[in-house]
């Protein structure tokens, strides 16, 4: 289970937030990758993108920093995020493999065509 913690947390970390991400426009709305992580390796820095996030953890526990709070987040665990919302994540236990969709809002809501 995950828990949350949205008074301690240390938001420092917001200062940096950059753009990153893959580009995605109308005609190619969605990017899925496949992540694995074996050892200590450069995490990226705080950021945030235009598009939406869906990520399911496969293997491994990373702490996910989501704006103000840290969620502590286990194998099965997904974690969603709407556009412009700053996040980055720390690994607790490697290896750590996961994979993440990123995809423009308007695609949940079919092809926009009307």
């Amino acid at each position: 289970m995950a828990k949350t913690h949205s008074k301690t947390a240390d938001i420092s970390w917001l200062a940096q937030i950059a753009e990153r991400g893959p580009t995605l426009d109308d005609l190619h709305p969605i990017w899925v990758r496949h992540v694995e992580i074996v050892s200590d390796t450069p995490v990226s820095p705080p950021h945030r993108h235009a598009y939406c996030e869906l990520e399911i953890l496969a293997k491994g526990a990373i702490v996910q920093h989501v704006e103000h709070e840290e969620i502590h987040r286990q194998p099965g665990s997904i974690f969603f995020a709407g556009p412009g919302v700053p996040h980055w994540s720390t690994v607790v236990k490697y290896p750590v493999e996961y994979y993440v969709i990123y995809f423009k809002p308007w695609v949940l809501m079919g092809n926009g065509s009307g």
